[in-house]
């Protein structure tokens, strides 16, 4: 990990639930989130909390704030 830059005082597993970012992320994937992230990059994949819920989600920034984009175009 710390060959990539990763810190892991910095880093959390989860397993994913759902398919809303298939196919690049499958329901029962194990997740490496990056905590150190604050500044999202254009069109990169995100974890992030909304009210009490943990969302994976891809994230475009535009004029108004940041646009939320699942993958699964279901």
């Amino acid at each position: 990990l710390r060959s990539l830059g990763l810190a892991p005082q910095s880093l959390v597993a989860v397993r994913s639930d759902g398919d809303s970012m298939s196919p690049r992320i499958q329901d029962g994937d194990l997740l490496l989130i990056n905590t150190a992230m604050r500044s999202p990059q254009n069109g990169k994949i995100y974890a992030f909390t909304q009210g009490r819920k943990g969302r994976v989600k891809r994230l475009y920034k535009t004029d108004r704030g940041l646009r939320v984009v699942s993958d699964n175009p279901d």
